[in-house]
Order: structure tokens, then C-alpha cells, then sequence
């Protein structure tokens, strides 16, 4: 408002992060450790294959819940990415 100017870290302006994790069967809820509780972006990829968001997954503050359908579920073994920026 005075025309002083501020110096700020990167990190308040851009925050991003992934993580990787094998699922147990039935696993809705992944752990992701930094995640804000409004990132602006958030890619989730299970085996690869990319989920649709709002459809396939939600998120919250620090963790995702995936929704299978009829169509797929979680097993053991599968792999889970999960990629976000503030």
C-alpha cells in the first residue's frame, strides 16, 4: 500500500510436490505429506493411468481419497502417484 517493496522465498508463491506409494487392497485414502489444503492443481495417476478429479478422487489438506467405481478398484501392489502445485 506504501510502495515498499518485500523480498519473499519462492516457496510462497510456488509450492509443488509428488509422492509415489504402493496401495493395499482397498485403499481410498493416500497420505500427502506438504499438500495444501487448496492446491490449485493435483494429478493422481494409479498404475500410470491418469484419474479424472472429482470423479475418480477428492482432495483435502494433506491427503487424497480416491472413489473407485464398478469399472476399477485399488489392489495391493497397485502404484499410486499423486503430483500437486499451490
Amino acid at each position: 500500500a506504501d510502495g515498499t517493496l518485500k523480498r519473499v522465498t519462492r516457496e510462497t508463491l510456488l509450492q509443488s510436490g509428488d509422492i509415489q506409494t504402493v496401495a493395499t487392497t482397498d485403499q481410498t485414502t493416500v497420505t500427502v505429506t506438504g499438500m495444501p489444503a487448496n492446491p490449485s492443481k493435483v494429478w493422481v495417476y494409479r498404475n500410470g493411468a491418469k484419474l479424472m478429479s472429482g470423479v475418480d478422487f477428492t482432495t483435502a489438506a494433506g491427503a487424497v481419497t480416491l472413489t473407485p467405481t464398478i469399472d476399477w478398484s485399488v489392489v495391493a501392489g497397485d502404484i499410486i502417484e499423486v503430483q500437486w502445485v499451490k
